[in-house]
């Protein structure tokens, strides 16, 4: 297998049934980069997503190629989320990296930030927020880069701790302002 470093422009494409085996694949190799999810999270939040028009089931793609898997899903309402000032009608960012690739920090970046703001203009979502495990800095900072903000810690379903990463809906960072 051949590592492929992206820093080229970003297209977001609609996901569909046929990608599924595709994201199978992708979470099966050792090497996809789970950002958001474990394996066995990634596979039940896929088939969800797939049903579901508003999670915006998404393939990033750069010169040609798929590199990554992105969708939202309801922010979960516990106790937690709502005394972390998570407004209801949040929801969930999970993105999953090819295991072809790997992304530049500023190709990750835009990514995240695309997707984003083309959820806000889809949606009425409030806040976007993702659980990104500590051990994922660079996720982190992609994350950061894409205009989220930590939250706070937390310990995710699978028990890992996760940074709660939020943007709330404001300016596009990928457009320019309308006059």
């Amino acid at each position: 297998m051949i590592a492929v470093t992206v820093v080229a422009a970003i297209e977001l494409r609609p996901a569909d049934a046929r990608d599924r085996f595709a994201l199978r694949a992708w979470i099966a190799d050792p090497a996809a980069g789970l950002w958001t999810t474990t394996r066995a999270g990634a596979e039940a939040a896929i088939l969800m997503a797939f049903d579901l028009p508003v999670a915006m089931p998404r393939f990033a793609r750069s010169e040609g190629a798929d590199i990554a898997y992105l969708h939202v899903l309801d922010q979960p309402r516990s106790a937690a989320a709502s005394q972390g000032g998570i407004p209801a009608g949040a929801m969930m960012i999970d993105v999953i990296v090819s295991p072809r690739a790997t992304l530049a920090p500023d190709t990750a970046a835009t990514m995240i930030g695309a997707y984003a703001d083309e959820v806000f203009s889809a949606t009425l979502v409030p806040t976007l927020t993702a659980a990104v495990p500590l051990r994922r800095e660079a996720a982190v900072r992609a994350f950061e880069q894409a205009g989220f903000h930590w939250s706070r810690i937390e310990r995710t379903a699978s028990a890992e701790p996760s940074w709660l990463m939020r943007r709330d809906r404001g300016p596009s960072l990928t457009s320019s302002p309308r006059r």
